[in-house]
């Protein structure tokens, strides 16, 4: 929480009584927000502090480190402000207990009363963001990327890399990025919108300026870890030739057509065919790299596969104890 002093208290408040255990977290907030916090009666209340501000994903990963340490099975993250009702938490959560997800997030934009409560550069700007975010994180099923409400099973956070998380407002798609190298099932889950005239941190400038260039660094280094480092598949072969191809299409283009600009001279028929011949072929296999992507999107959950995997293992042991199937098998232990 950041300067939540007016609001925190209302929204602990409004958690139901079946929530286990609160973590908030200070991020060094300059108000009397800790204060309110320690002055509570809830005792599923626990307080982090923050003694340096580490942003809006550094916090957040406070409290999922703090959560793993207390062994939470399902951990859902709410922003302090009052915006993300918890009369959505059922919603949030029923898909993972049912096992059909590792993780789900809101999405404000499947109803035409939570878009007509929302910004109208909000929901430009959330629009533009969530296309650019299907391509840098491979999840092309969800939409509305910059929803903090969010619910994660104990599975995906404890596949999930925590070093790549960026620290600031970037933090919710960085995370989707580094989801999806886990393979986690991610799944959208309608939602209400609450405004109350509230200000967002986050800026235009970083949302239409400063978020394209993080998506293309995140979703490059997305592409190359799960097409090259993690699996060889079609995708990689049609982006080994495709993007090579397209690159020496650019530099042969502009090459002539530079040659053409000096000497005054038309290029021949010959190399104008060439290059466009490079340019479609190449363009082509990227495209399929993209459809590729698209259709390979997690479909099974990660806790699914740890119950398999453990199944399987434990039937050739021929009788061997759960305590001895724990020891020899990490992580196969029972969970709280």
């Amino acid at each position: 929480m950041y300067k939540a002093e007016a609001t925190i208290e209302n929204v602990i408040a409004t958690l139901p009584s079946w929530v286990d255990a609160v973590v908030v977290v200070d991020d060094a907030s300059p108000d009397e927000s800790a204060e309110v916090v320690r002055n509570l009666p809830d005792s599923r209340v626990h307080l982090v502090k923050h003694e340096v501000n580490q942003g809006v994903g550094g916090a957040v990963i406070s409290g999922y480190a703090y959560c793993l340490r207390m062994n939470a099975d399902i951990v859902v993250k709410m922003d302090a402000d009052g915006q993300m009702p918890a009369s959505d938490l059922p919603a949030l959560l029923t898909p993972i207990i049912q096992g059909k997800a590792d993780v789900t997030k809101g999405n404000r934009f499947t109803s035409r009363k939570a878009l007509s409560s929302m910004p109208l550069v909000r929901k430009v700007g959330n629009a533009f963001l969530s296309f650019v975010s299907k391509w840098s994180s491979g999840y092309w099923n969800i939409f509305d990327p910059c929803n903090g409400y969010i619910a994660l099973s104990r599975s995906a956070l404890l596949a999930m890399d925590f070093d790549t998380l960026h620290r600031r407002y970037f933090f919710e798609s960085s995370q989707l990025v580094s989801l999806a190298l886990t393979r986690a099932v991610v799944r959208d889950v309608p939602m209400s919108s609450v405004y109350d005239g509230a200000k967002s941190h986050l800026s235009v400038v970083d949302s239409l300026f400063r978020f394209p260039f993080l998506h293309l660094r995140y979703g490059l280094r997305r592409w190359f870890k799960q097409y090259f480092l993690l699996d060889f598949s079609a995708a990689s072969l049609y982006l080994a030739i495709g993007v090579p191809l397209l690159a020496a299409a650019v530099v042969r283009g502009a090459t002539a057509w530079l040659r053409s600009v000096q000497t005054g001279d038309a290029n021949p028929t010959g190399t104008v065919v060439l290059v466009a011949v490079m340019v479609i072929v190449g363009l082509q296999l990227v495209l399929q790299a993209v459809a590729f992507d698209m259709v390979r999107t997690p479909s099974v959950p990660l806790q699914s596969l740890r119950a398999i995997d453990f199944e399987g293992w434990y039937e050739v042991q021929e009788g061997a104890s759960t305590e001895q199937a724990s020891e020899r098998w990490p992580g196969s232990g029972s969970s709280s």
